[in-house]
């Protein structure tokens, strides 16, 4: 019994690692909390590996504090990382700058760097705009 929850516990820590890839993924990850999805996919799988070949008189000695600590702390891994995201996606702040400056974006997957901590760069053929991702704000570089 006590496996199974614990096994169910680790499906949720799982899902959990592969949302914050795909929210990461919407905001290039600036967001530093989406920047731990592959920490917590990696230490998910290890306990699940290691629980699934654990016998079930060893998983019945663990204490059932860790019944209750592990899915609290999942939450507040959760919480804290949908809290601290930005007000901005990337797709959004594109949007936003076409639609201020009249300018095409330029969306080469791979040729440059999308943002650093909380801050997008924008491509145009003629500047870089960088764009506060939590204000939205943003500042226009022309190329050299």
């Amino acid at each position: 019994m006590k496996k199974s929850i614990i096994l169910i516990i680790l499906i949720v820590h799982i899902m959990l690692a592969i949302a914050l890839f795909y929210v990461g993924k919407q905001y290039e990850f600036v967001a530093s909390p989406t920047n731990s999805w592959l920490a917590n996919l990696i230490l998910a799988l290890v306990l699940f590996c290691i629980v699934i070949f654990l016998k079930s008189s060893n998983i019945s000695k663990l204490p059932n504090l860790l019944l209750i600590l592990y899915p609290v702390a999942i939450l507040l891994i959760a919480a804290i990382a949908f809290y601290k995201l930005p007000n901005y996606t990337y797709a959004e702040a594109r949007e936003m700058i076409e639609r201020t400056t009249g300018e095409t974006t330029r969306y080469n997957k791979g040729d440059f760097p999308k943002g650093q901590e909380g801050m997008y760069y924008i491509y145009t053929d003629t500047s870089v705009y960088i764009v506060n991702a939590e204000t939205g704000d943003y500042v226009k570089r022309l190329y050299e």
